[in-house]
């Protein structure tokens, strides 16, 4: 006995007629799926580099360019250099006003102590014996210019007011001693002890006046009277 093929039933038509298209099986399902993930990861990829694209375009037009970042490096380096040499300039400047600063004390010191030694010359060279002068007032000579000396020394006197005082001899005493050089004051001390007229009191005298000299010269000579700082004596 043999089996009948037995016809399968033909689709359900539609309304018009037409045959309805099988439904898909299982095994199409992942056929499909397999077509659209490429697309999808192209997208993905499509949509990185455009933001790559993007954040590209974002940094150049953000960022300095290359010719003016090198022009700013070499103006700081510029400017780098200026604050160095104007450090040197500085710190030159500054140990010249140190010397200058030195020299000025020095100078200054020169000078009061030179005031001092020929204020002393001044007040002996003024302390002189009255009968002297009225001596030599009666053979018609002029005092004019002790008077100017007197004057310049603050001195409100003439020269024969000033003799027959008694500050002629305290003031040339006074200033000896102002001097604090020892030699000087021992010199004048020599010379009070020594007999009026007689070779030690002119002696005593003329040492006197030598050593006045001497230190009048001394301070003269080293007191820094050039440019440069050099002193007088070291210029000679």
């Amino acid at each position: 006995m043999t089996i009948q093929e037995i016809p399968l039933a033909p689709p359900p038509a539609t309304e018009t007629g037409q045959l309805r298209p099988a439904p898909p099986s299982a095994s199409d399902a992942p056929r499909q799926s397999r077509r659209t993930w490429p697309w999808v990861a192209v997208a993905i990829v499509a949509a990185v580099m455009v933001g790559l694209a993007g954040m590209m375009v974002w940094l150049m037009a953000s960022t300095v360019p290359t010719g003016d970042y090198d022009a700013a490096v070499a103006d700081l380096e510029s400017a780098e250099a200026k604050v160095t040499a104007l450090a040197k300039e500085n710190s030159d400047l500054t140990a010249d006003l140190a010397s200058l600063s030195g020299e000025r004390d020095q100078l200054v010191a020169a000078v009061a102590a030179t005031a001092i030694a020929a204020k002393a010359r001044a007040y002996i060279d003024l302390n002189i014996d009255p009968m002297y002068v009225e001596e030599q007032a009666q053979a018609g000579m002029e005092f004019t210019s002790y008077d100017e000396l007197l004057a310049l020394l603050g001195e409100d006197m003439t020269l024969t007011e000033w003799v027959n005082s008694n500050d002629a001899f305290r003031a040339a005493e006074r200033s000896v001693y102002d001097t604090e050089d020892a030699q000087l004051i021992d010199a004048w001390n020599e010379w009070l002890s020594a007999e009026i007229g007689t070779a030690e009191d002119w002696a005593t005298y003329d040492e006197i006046i030598l050593r006045l000299d001497q230190l009048i010269s001394e301070q003269l000579m080293l007191a820094p009277v050039t440019p440069g700082g050099e002193s007088g004596s070291e210029a000679g």
